[in-house]
């Protein structure tokens, strides 16, 4: 194989993994949706409603684990407020929200999925987390990421 045939090769990789994501059933669409169902508003909104509620936790924290396991991994890890965390693969990044309320610190997620970017983007903004959060799409081996330092990587199923 051929350096033309190996980077054709990655590009096809990546429009399979953006085409699984774009019909993945866990979408940001479907948290708000609970959300509407459950409260009937999303006016009021947090984080803790996102993570905690056992209607959105599921889609929230779409990973093994649940908000458990970022709870326990953050404190054996010793993230805190003035930690700055790169969370690769950070699909709807119910794992940066979390990160950012429950300790503080900031954190820069990656993605490789425009639509999962997007919402993780909008749910972010809707909890009043986007002043600790941000995101990037982008592919996690290529991605030109922001000029500071993380103190941590972080990757959850991903």
């Amino acid at each position: 194989m051929g350096r033309g045939d190996a980077i054709t090769a990655g590009v096809d990789r990546n429009r399979e993994l953006q085409d699984l994501y774009r019909t993945h059933p866990l979408q940001g669409q479907s948290i708000l949706k609970r959300i509407i169902d459950q409260r009937g508003t999303l006016v009021g909104i947090t984080e803790m409603n996102l993570a905690e509620d056992p209607f959105t936790e599921i889609t929230d924290q779409n990973h093994i684990g649940g908000l458990r396991f970022v709870k326990d991994l953050a404190h054996k890890a010793g993230i805190g407020p003035a930690t700055d965390v790169l969370d690769l693969g950070c699909g709807l990044g119910g794992s940066a929200r979390c990160l950012a309320y429950f300790f503080g610190c900031r954190v820069h997620g990656v993605d490789l999925s425009v639509e999962r970017y997007r919402e993780a983007r909008r749910l972010t903004k809707l909890v009043a987390l986007d002043n600790l959060v941000t995101f990037q799409c982008g592919d996690i081996m290529r991605v030109a990421l922001p000029r500071r330092r993380f103190d941590i990587l972080w990757g959850q199923s991903a």
